[in-house]
């Protein structure tokens, strides 16, 4: 199916639509409808964004915490095994 591979994107756009339509009606009292659109994909936008690059950057810190603690150049699998089995049981 040629839509297949879209459908997850479409079906997400139209949940955004859905759940941001209440505040496309109400802040059109104040703005032209076109600025209110703009400003509604910008806020979803930047509410996405924002997380992701929050966790990006956790995740990059981790690594780098974990570089320098394994010894910088040479990781051995060894050593993350153990290292994990010690932290989880």
């Amino acid at each position: 199916m040629l839509i297949q591979p879209f459908l997850q994107y479409v079906l997400g756009a139209v949940l955004l639509a859905y759940l941001l339509y209440p505040l496309q009606v109400r802040f059109e009292e104040y703005a032209s409808p076109m600025v209110t659109a703009f400003s509604l994909v910008v806020l979803a936008v930047v509410g996405f964004v924002t997380p992701l690059v929050v966790v990006i950057g956790v995740v990059a810190n981790s690594a780098e915490q974990a570089l320098e603690k394994f010894g910088g150049n040479e990781i051995w699998i060894e050593d993350i095994e153990s290292q994990v089995e010690e932290l989880t049981g």
